[in-house]
Formats: structure tokens, C-alpha cells, sequence
């Protein structure tokens, strides 16, 4: 199995790029990395692909720094990019950790990020089920 890890990076608040910023759907980055692993023998058939997507963001305790908070729709053109390069599962990157303050946004506690990963689902179907 292949899981990919793919997310922005933190940044000194106030935060100076906004989500339209980003390639959600890593047009790019997906593509090259997938070629990547393939000139190193991966075949996606022999070992699947899962897409481990960014659903966290806000601010980092006593850092002054923040993560870019995707929306909901940044979260469904991750997902769907993954899906549509073949990844047969999804994981959303988004539990606790030593560095997350009470602003950070998470699935436990923000409806948009909750949001985005049911939109992200629901756009991976098309690729599961046929």
C-alpha cells in the first residue's frame, strides 16, 4: 500500500496566502509523484493507493504560526484528485497533536471540514463504483 501525504504548509500569521492559493487537486504534483513511483517499480494494481487528504487548519499553539484551513470544496478537489488517479481509499488527516491550539480546525470541531469530507466522499463514488 501507498499512502500519500499531501498538505500546505504552516505559515506566520496573519496567514499571507489564502485557499485559492493552493492546488487542491494537485494538477502537477499528483501526477509527477504517481510517475515517480512508477519509474521505481510501483504498480497501483499490485499495491493500492490511498489519498490521505488535509482536513485540518488554524492556528499552531504558542508559535505564532497557522496552517491553512481548507474549505469544503478544497477538501472534495483533493479527495476527487486522488480518486480519479486511482487511490481506492481516502483518509482525512485531522486527530489531535502536541502542536494543535484551541483554534485549530478540525473534524471534530469545525462543520465545514465536516462538510468537506461527506462532499469528498460522495465525489469519490463515481470512481469506486464503476
Amino acid at each position: 500500500m501507498v499512502g500519500l501525504y499531501i498538505y500546505s504548509s504552516a505559515g506566520t500569521r496573519p496567514f499571507w496566502i489564502g485557499p485559492d492559493s493552493i492546488d487542491w487537486s494537485m494538477t502537477t504534483l499528483l501526477p509527477a509523484i504517481l510517475r515517480s513511483l512508477g519509474q521505481r517499480g510501483w504498480q497501483i494494481g499490485q499495491q493500492p493507493l490511498i489519498g490521505i487528504v488535509q482536513a485540518f487548519g488554524g492556528a499552531k499553539a504558542n508559535t505564532g504560526t497557522s496552517w491553512l484551513t481548507p474549505r469544503p470544496q478544497d477538501i472534495e478537489a483533493q479527495s476527487k484528485s486522488f480518486c480519479a488517479h486511482g487511490a481506492s481509499g481516502l483518509a482525512f488527516y485531522g486527530w489531535d497533536d502536541s502542536t494543535f491550539g484551541p483554534d485549530t480546525q478540525t473534524p471534530m470541531n469545525s462543520r465545514a471540514i465536516q462538510a468537506g469530507i461527506r462532499r469528498a466522499i460522495q465525489a469519490c463514488q463515481q470512481y469506486w463504483h464503476t
